[in-house]
Parts: C-alpha cells; sequence; structure tokens
C-alpha cells in the first residue's frame, strides 16, 4: 500500500518525537533552579503540546493527572527563576531547529500607552518602574536588533504598514542587516541587504 504509513515508521516517528520533547524539557529546565520546578515545567510542556482546546491551568493540571492548578500557577507566578534566560533558550533552540538564511522575522509587539501610564497596575504585573512606554516602531526595532544580535538568520522583517514611515528601522546603506518590508505603501520596501528602496 503505497503512502501509507507503516507501524514501524509510525512508532519510530513517536520515539523520535519523545527524544525531542525530553531535549526541550532538559533545556527548559537548565532555567528552572529547583527539582520540583524543572518537574512541573516538563508537565506544562507537555500540557501545552497535548490535544487540550484551552491551555489553562486548570485544565493543563487535570490532564496531567493533578487535581488542582496550583503547581502550574506557581510556576507562572510565584516561582523565581529567569525569564529572559528562558526567552534566549526557547529562542535558541528553535533557531537551531527552524533558523534559514532566507528566513522572514514578523513584528509582533504589544504595550498599549494606558496600560503603562497605569503604574499601579504595572506594579500589580511585576512591571519593573523603569519600564516606560513605548512607541510600536521603538518597540519593534528593539525586537529585531535583538534577534540579529542573537544570531537568528533571516533575509527580511515583515511588519504592518505602522513601521513603514519609520526611517529608523530601515538598514542602512552597505548594511548586512535584514530589509525590513512593511505593509502599506511599495516606497516603504528595500532590497534585502541593502538600504536602496525596491
Amino acid at each position: 500500500m503505497e503512502g501509507a504509513m507503516s507501524v514501524a515508521s509510525w512508532s519510530g516517528s513517536l520515539l523520535a518525537w519523545e527524544q525531542e520533547l525530553a531535549a526541550l524539557k532538559a533545556r527548559v529546565g537548565r532555567v528552572l533552579p529547583r527539582r520540583e520546578l524543572r518537574e512541573t515545567g516538563a508537565v506544562f510542556l507537555d500540557g501545552l503540546f497535548s490535544g487540550i482546546e484551552r491551555k489553562t491551568g486548570w485544565l493543563m493540571a487535570e490532564q496531567s493527572g493533578a487535581g488542582r492548578p496550583y503547581r502550574m500557577q506557581s510556576l507562572l507566578g510565584r516561582s523565581h527563576w529567569d525569564a529572559d534566560r528562558l526567552r534566549d533558550e526557547v529562542r535558541d533552540y528553535v533557531v537551531e531547529a527552524l533558523g534559514d538564511e532566507d528566513g522572514v522575522l514578523i513584528i509582533d509587539e504589544t504595550g498599549p500607552e494606558s496600560w503603562t501610564k497605569d503604574r499601579a497596575r504595572c506594579a500589580k504585573a511585576s512591571i519593573p518602574e523603569t519600564v516606560e512606554f513605548a512607541t510600536k516602531p521603538k518597540m519593534a526595532r528593539a525586537m529585531v536588533e535583538a534577534a540579529l544580535d542573537a544570531g537568528v538568520p533571516c533575509a527580511y522583517v515583515l511588519g504592518d504598514a505602522v513601521y513603514g514611515a519609520d526611517s529608523s528601522l530601515r538598514p542602512d546603506a552597505g548594511s548586512s542587516r535584514a530589509a525590513l518590508c512593511p505593509g502599506g505603501s511599495r516606497r516603504s520596501l528595500h532590497a534585502p541587504w541593502r538600504g536602496s528602496p525596491v
């Protein structure tokens, strides 16, 4: 039967998936300082990759066999671990698996000014006093620069029309940085690896 997956190939795929998931759990575990956090982090990843439709603390806890979501909530809200280091570990993992010199970075940011001006709300969300409102182009530039500085390969950076008018997001002439290709006006598009308009 051509095209049908044999039991042997299916079980081999499952084994490879389990091995890769175990490697990801070990990598994420490097950021979590205590054994209990590493165990809960592994269960959290199982929940994220599970078939449950909504990824809530309650549903993920139930999926793992726990009666209450306390450990999931503790992992995300009360435990102490380095979120920036975890972000970097996950980014590096994804880049190792999917990174490509012809890849595309897509700008997707948030941060409404009304939210960041409400210091009580920021404090409740554990946002430091030093964090201030930034425009979408400013946030985008910081995210793109951080990705490129970390070695994320790409040929283009895509964003919606709000970025097209901001010249600070365009690479300098002769730059080896990726080209910004915002939505909107064709005049805003730049050729890859050059600062000249398309």
